[in-house]
């Protein structure tokens, strides 16, 4: 397998973490967030672990030759979309409201 496929999307997703971690917040989606991270690969997308995520699963697709992964994507995004990205946005509305909003009237859910 060649590491340069993986690369990039290993290092946005080490990226997205390392600015949770310099905010003192949490990374996972079912724990409460202590702070907004809009810097980094968050002033481009509000979701960059997603993005790195979904550019490693067609990494690994075009790597091992697997057509069908391609076709299944587009359900999973809407899948990723409709059951965690909307609940966290409506959690971080809640949480942050004003401030959030902003945020998501400037950056895009995805890229």
């Amino acid at each position: 397998m060649e590491p340069a496929a993986v690369t990039p999307s290993a290092v946005l997703g080490l990226w997205s973490l390392l600015e949770f971690w310099r905010a003192r917040t949490n990374p996972f989606p079912h724990k409460p967030s202590s702070s907004l991270v809009i810097v980094g690969p968050y002033r481009v997308t509000r979701n960059p672990m997603y993005v790195s995520l979904a550019l490693l699963y067609v990494s690994f697709g075009f790597l091992l030759s697997i057509a069908w992964a391609f076709v299944v994507l587009p359900g999973v995004i809407m899948i990723i979309n409709i059951y965690v990205i909307r609940r966290e946005e409506s959690y971080l509305e809640s949480k942050f409201g004003e401030q959030y909003r902003a945020y998501k009237k400037q950056v895009r859910r995805w890229l």
